[in-house]
């Protein structure tokens, strides 16, 4: 799979901040679905398990972009269809950069949309 990470509309130090905890969540935890952790769709911010879904890591990331004073209006919880087909929830940033737990990098949802990934409209 070959995506560039393009350059973000936000400025710099909105860029690294994105940039830093999208990686360290990405790192922090470990990908387990809810079934099998916890038997049932479980929300998690920060589990203490060190594990959980795809919606663990969004949460967790909006909470932290949050906390670092990052501004909430900016911030969206999406549920898209990845590529494979597969129901999928990922962090956007200004409706067009994509914070998501399968990739170490910021991309934009064009990119995304190109490699078969499906938003809502």
């Amino acid at each position: 799979m070959a995506l560039v990470c393009s350059v973000l509309a936000a400025t710099g130090s909105e860029q690294r901040l994105m940039e830093r905890i999208n990686q360290a969540v990405n790192r922090e935890l470990s990908f387990q679905p809810d079934e099998e952790q916890y038997g049932r769709d479980v929300i998690a911010v920060e589990p203490s398990s060190k594990r959980g879904d795809c919606d663990d890591y969004v949460f967790t990331k909006l909470a932290r972009l949050f906390q670092a004073g990052f501004p909430g209006e900016r911030m969206a919880v999406l549920r898209v269809i990845n590529e494979k087909g597969a129901p999928h929830a990922v962090l956007v940033i200004d409706g067009d950069w994509v914070l998501d737990n399968r990739f170490a990098w910021i991309e934009h949802k064009a990119t995304l949309e190109r490699y078969g990934y499906r938003f809502p409209i």
